[in-house]
């Protein structure tokens, strides 16, 4: 199922008032976040990716050939705050914009902290954007989609195509444990 980061942002704003954050009421109540795919924005079936898997500090995010089921692949985002972390799923570890992020800053995984400035991303319309910055997550104009072309942030700009993304929800979507599961 394929639905827009627009309705994602819509269910959030209306949400973040009438209860708390899916982060917090996974402890609580059993709630689970959202899990998604980011499919590239040209229809090319290619999803935002950590390299070789590879569950490091560091590691490039990149553009690959969706994969059903592919934990590289499988993104969480707490929709009722509208600003926050993208966290891998089942990891320590988020997407992150670098030190001091810029024009081409390489998007990367590192580990999640709470607030870090670099990990927080809100949802603008169709874009991911670096939440304080007016940067966007990018394709590199000279990639053409290949597998392998590292991400990068990149000055938003109205109707680039390079920086519209689609998540495809591959998880539980904001589903409370049943009883005595």
């Amino acid at each position: 199922m394929f639905i827009n980061f627009a309705i994602l942002a819509a269910v959030a704003a209306t949400s973040a008032m009438a209860r708390p954050t899916i982060r917090e009421n996974v402890g609580a109540s059993g709630v689970q976040p959202v899990q998604w795919q980011i499919t590239a924005p040209d229809g090319s079936l290619k999803c935002l990716d950590v390299k070789d898997g590879a569950l490091e500090n560091g590691t490039p995010v990149q553009l690959w050939d969706c994969i059903d089921g592919n934990t590289n692949q499988i993104w969480t985002k707490s929709i009722t705050s509208g600003i926050g972390p993208i966290e891998l799923k089942g990891t320590p570890f988020c997407l992150d914009a670098g030190d001091n992020p810029g024009d081409q800053s390489q998007l990367r995984i590192w580990d999640c902290y709470s607030g870090l400035p670099q990990q927080q991303f809100k949802v603008q319309g169709d874009t991911l954007q670096v939440a304080d910055k007016n940067l966007c997550v990018d394709v590199p104009v000279v990639s053409i989609y290949e597998d392998g072309t590292s991400m990068q942030v990149f000055t938003c700009f109205a109707n680039n195509d390079q920086q519209k993304w689609t998540p495809k929800v591959v998880g539980p979507t904001y589903w409370p444990a049943r009883g005595g599961d």
